[in-house]
């Protein structure tokens, strides 16, 4: 899906506000997958065996109830990569 739509990719993988908010973990593989170009644009995504966003909280609201709507709020930043991941998996998303 990244290779058939890197554009799309790319514009919710790189928004401002995913990435003040998340970083990318997990785990890659250490040469392209067999049958990708090494000089690929996107070869760094297409190596990753996970796509897992990491991102911090301030411990200090975990007891407020507002913790509840922060949460919430960040997660609907990750629906975009979310729909774009299950729509390349043939998931329901």
């Amino acid at each position: 899906q990244i290779v058939e739509d890197p554009n799309r990719y790319r514009r919710i993988s790189r928004t401002k506000k995913l990435l003040d908010q998340y970083e990318f973990a997990g785990d890659s593989l250490k040469r392209p997958p067999r049958g990708f170009d090494s000089e690929h644009p996107l070869i760094e995504e297409l190596k990753r065996k996970d796509y897992i966003l990491v991102g911090k909280i301030d411990n200090s609201c975990l007891g407020e109830a507002a913790v509840v709507n922060e949460l919430l709020a960040r997660m609907r930043t990750t629906f975009p990569l979310i729909r774009f991941l299950c729509d390349a998996l043939k998931l329901p998303s």
